[in-house]
């Protein structure tokens, strides 16, 4: 297996200058194509190797390679695109080998994804069903609930929801030693939800239909240990472990099953 970071260095060496300030460009204003911008600062008097580094910790190993391959296609740099998601899929297929006959199967069946419902026990009791996206590094799970977001943002799709909040576990990793409630859990990754009053957060997220979308398991540094002690008040704080897994058993949010 070859690696992300390789296969991306590899088909930005092929650009030129120009085409190498072309890439950039369109990494930093992408907002129109479903893409999240990475701001221009960060790609100020950047070698190659470095956007690679970038773009690996703006989007991650699974899909930073899909993106490349989409702003490449919008610069009409078609070849080295279609030359890259080869070796993408390449790389993909390898990973899968050495993860059993299951993940070669998905590997060669046109690199698919699947979804499970797992079943997670409350503390009351109950059984929580919690639907999961899986698929080896690389498929393209992020893209595809990036996408999931953006027709929704757009209006064209799951328009059945009220809205739709995105939790990396690579930007939760960030606060997994804070001592933190609920509210200040969401506020990390929404400030703009400062200005609302607690009480019409809680009713959001407890009275209408609001996905709660954990991306990047693969990536948490989180315990995740569902037998940890309950937290059944918004405003109460605890580690972000259990912030976390509260809302998924029910104990915290009761409609977030």
């Amino acid at each position: 297996m070859t690696g992300i970071k390789t296969l991306l260095l590899a088909a930005l060496e092929d650009l030129t200058g120009d085409g190498m300030k072309a890439f950039k460009w369109r990494l930093s204003n992408s907002k129109d194509s479903g893409i999240p911008p990475i701001p221009v600062s960060k790609l100020e008097n950047t070698n190659r190797h470095d956007v690679v580094d970038v773009m690996v910790q703006q989007y991650g190993d699974p899909d930073a390679g899909t993106i490349a391959v989409k702003v490449l296609n919008s610069m009409q740099q078609n070849e080295l695109a279609s030359k890259l998601t080869g070796n993408l899929q390449r790389d993909s297929e390898e990973a899968g080998s050495g993860a059993g006959a299951g993940a070669r199967a998905g590997a060669t069946a046109g690199v698919q994804t699947s979804g499970v419902s797992v079943n997670i026990q409350s503390s009351n009791g109950a059984s929580v069903k919690a639907p999961v996206l899986h698929g080896i590094t690389g498929i393209g799970k992020t893209f595809l609930v990036r996408k999931l977001i953006l027709d929704w943002a757009e209006g064209t799709a799951n328009q059945d929801v009220e809205a739709m909040l995105l939790f990396p576990f690579r930007k939760i990793n960030l606060i997994k030693d804070k001592h933190i409630s609920f509210y200040e859990f969401l506020q990390e990754f929404y400030p703009e939800m400062k200005k609302l009053e607690k009480k019409n957060v809680v009713k959001l997220t407890e009275e209408y239909n609001v996905p709660f979308i954990f991306n990047g398991l693969d990536e948490s540094r989180l315990s995740l240990d569902f037998k940890s002690s309950n937290v059944t008040r918004t405003e109460e704080r605890s580690s972000a472990d259990e912030v976390f897994i509260n809302p998924i058993r029910e104990d915290l949010l009761l409609s977030s099953g």
